[in-house]
């Protein structure tokens, strides 16, 4: 079984492997260095789990001018690589165009497979009884290696009409309408929250008519307004605890079911592209708290909005 364990933006941060027995857990330092986490009982580490280190050593270089305590040569690297690595036999020897002997691999996109991949007359391990087997497809690239500008003017010399696309703007225009697509869903919560405040004020208005002799009476036999808008109140806040709990556990059933059904498509194409556009519906436990305190705002609100109407139709009837 293997598991992507997702953060708050919904970017890989492990990736969980398990067997009946064992488990190995693969954290993508700063997201883009893939290095070992866990080795031993099947574990899946929470998607706001720290990345530890491993213990320091008498030298070990840092790339990180903020942090000096983080070093590559301190991380138990998937790939490690010659004059980068951990000090370890380097997992590959490469060249760069310029003549570097080395080379630094990050992180691009993973793939799930379901089945053994084909390992070229190398021996494969079986699956558990009753269980297929996945495969865990790492991709990584060298984000220096790409000289698009010299492709492109060797494309346009040598073949005629030739054009090199690479996707910048597309890309620029997705995260144009992702952008988009945040503000329309904030704006869209504005909206619902000022009807929300609307239809409190109507109906604790409904509420004050139907009973507006009783309120008079009270009034003018001398009980305080801040008593009576309290049990006005009480009653609204009541009502909208009840509808927020009603809201939230509907929103948190709603992304279990959209997790659950990614995880029954997952090594599926159609699945895999309904992850990658839609990224993963696993909320963690920032996203459970954040509907808690969407129900407690609501309720908030709900009072608030009621008292002060209930206050302000008294002060009209001094």
């Amino acid at each position: 079984m293997i598991e992507v364990v997702r953060g708050a933006g919904g970017e890989p941060r492990f990736f969980a492997l398990a067997t009946g027995e064992a488990g190995y857990v693969v954290a993508l330092h700063k997201g883009r260095i893939p290095a070992c986490h866990h080795f031993g009982a099947p574990f899946v580490p929470r998607p706001e789990g720290p990345l530890p280190l491993a213990p320091p050593q008498g030298f070990g270089a840092s790339e990180e001018a903020e942090d000096k305590s983080y070093s590559l040569h301190r991380l138990p690297q998937e790939y490690p690589w010659g004059l980068g690595g951990d000090f370890r036999s380097p997992a590959f020897s490469a060249e760069t165009a310029s003549g570097l002997p080395c080379i630094e691999l990050e992180y691009r996109s993973h793939r799930i497979m379901r089945g053994w991949p084909d390992l070229g007359g190398l021996p494969v391990p079986e699956a558990e009884p009753g269980e297929e087997a996945e495969t865990l497809e790492l991709e990584l690239e060298d984000p220096a290696s790409a000289d698009l500008s010299g492709l492109r003017a060797k494309l346009a010399q040598e073949v005629e009409g030739a054009m090199l696309d690479d996707h910048a703007v597309w890309a620029a225009r997705l995260r144009t309408m992702a952008g988009g697509v945040v503000l329309v869903g904030v704006g869209v919560v504005v909206l619902v929250l000022a009807a929300m405040v609307l239809s409190i004020v109507f109906a604790t208005r409904a509420a004050m008519a139907g009973n507006r002799d009783v309120i008079e009476v009270l009034h003018f036999v001398g009980a305080e307004d801040p008593f009576i808008a309290r049990e006005f109140r009480r009653h609204f806040v009541v009502l909208g605890l009840e509808g927020g709990s009603v809201g939230g556990a509907a929103a948190l059933a709603l992304f279990g079911l959209g997790d659950l059904l990614l995880r029954s498509g997952r090594g599926d194409p159609l699945g895999d592209q309904a992850q990658a556009l839609f990224g993963g519906f696993s909320i963690g436990w920032s996203g459970f708290f954040g509907v808690i305190a969407i129900v407690a705002l609501v309720t908030a609100l709900t009072g608030i909005t009621s008292r002060a109407t209930v206050l302000g139709h008294l002060k009209r009837l001094e």
